[in-house]
């Protein structure tokens, strides 16, 4: 995906709305009303589920908007480095970079970081 501004490629850094909030925010809220209205007001099962149905566009709709306040992006650039960095840091772990020490490598790993903002 590609920025508007910048025209530099950019992915979202992470999953911005957890799954369960999705699940709880529709079957609970979106059932509620239904509940409501076949308990405490009596009516009968079709017509509970037709006040359930009209607030699943309240829902979604404030999902939706959650969903997109909460997004973020990041540089594709920056991710690839940092994803580098990760595996020779793993590498440099498990023993594979005899060269490199631990500390230099995590001194690397912090310059990008600076670099990056």
């Amino acid at each position: 995906m590609r920025c508007n501004h910048c025209h530099e490629e950019i992915r979202i850094v992470k999953n911005p709305v957890p799954l369960a909030f999705w699940v709880i925010g529709g079957v609970v809220m979106g059932n509620l009303p239904s509940i409501l209205a076949y308990f405490c007001f009596r009516h009968d099962f079709l017509k509970a589920l037709l006040y359930s149905l009209l607030t699943w566009p309240i829902i979604i709709s404030t999902l939706v908007v959650v969903t997109l306040m909460r997004m973020k992006f990041e540089k594709e650039d920056s991710v690839k480095e940092l994803e580098a960095f990760r595996k020779i840091r793993e590498m440099a772990e498990s023993g594979q970079l005899p060269d490199l020490t631990l500390d230099e490598i995590n001194e690397e790993i912090r310059l990008a970081r600076e670099k990056m903002g």
